[in-house]
């Protein structure tokens, strides 16, 4: 893979010094104010924004020694980036946290008042991210949508000489991401969204994405319930399925 000096150089800085990407991901935001409501007992809109913050530089401040990077966002995350180790880069969530269910593709917005450039031109340079990263949903219905927002970010990163870090989420419609069914599906919606974003059109740098298989419904592992989609062996091979799909470095998620 050929890369810009000014792209390799940012790339370096979430990297540790064997080249591995060892991230830490606090970039929630509802799910994180949901959790505070929980606890709280109060409702999601009442949740302290200071809180959040608070909460954030907390995890950044003793966790960030520990890592290549941190993986942050501007609405609650840019007191804990001046907060990591000097030995952790930074990472910048694009887009607005969420979907809207009336849009069927379900394409994020991107945060109105932050572009790709002013992520990596921050004046304050603890604030300065070394990489951007967006979320993108697929579903084959809606490939060239996606393929077209995809391209979008791409283009501004390249213009910006920052690495691009595309995360995929598969979906199905009216299918629930934790049932049988969907798990059926997901590896062949994943590794073909893998395959399709390596092209080199979409200037996207590293993909990172969750694991091919739901582990639930795969046999023998220690999250399965008793319902079976998928023999260890035919797990094993979708995994090698997936890694071969994709022309561009990528990060399996665990998916907890």
């Amino acid at each position: 893979m050929r890369l810009s000096s000014g792209k390799r150089k940012r790339l370096e800085a979430v990297s540790d010094s064997r080249g591995v990407i060892a991230a830490l991901a606090i970039d929630q935001r509802d799910a994180l104010r949901s959790l505070f409501s929980a606890e709280l007992k109060i409702e999601k809109s009442s949740v302290p924004h200071e809180q959040l913050e608070k909460f954030k530089s907390i995890v950044v401040r003793v966790l960030s020694p520990h890592a290549s990077a941190v993986l942050l966002e501007p609405e609650y995350g840019l007191r804990a980036a001046v907060q990591r180790a000097p030995s952790s880069g930074l990472l910048m969530a694009y887009e607005v946290s969420g979907y809207d269910p009336q849009v069927p593709s379900r394409l994020p917005r991107l945060l109105e008042h932050w572009s790709v450039r002013r992520f990596g031109r921050r004046r304050r340079a603890r604030h300065q991210g070394s990489a951007v990263l967006c979320l993108v949903p697929m579903h084959e219905k809606y490939r060239s949508a996606s393929g077209v927002w995809v391209e979008r970010i791409g283009s501004e990163c390249a213009g910006c000489d920052v690495p691009f870090f595309l995360e995929i989420v598969p979906y199905q419609d009216g299918m629930d991401d934790k049932s049988p069914q969907f798990a059926r599906c997901k590896p062949d919606i994943l590794t073909s969204a893998m395959q399709e974003f390596s092209q080199p059109r979409y200037c996207v740098d590293v993909l990172k994405v969750g694991v091919p298989v739901t582990m639930a419904y795969v046999e023998g592992s220690s999250a399965s319930a008793g319902t079976f989609v998928h023999t260890r062996a035919e797990a094993l091979q979708l995994y090698r399925q997936a890694a071969a799909a994709a022309a561009k470095p990528f990060l399996f998620l665990s998916a907890g």
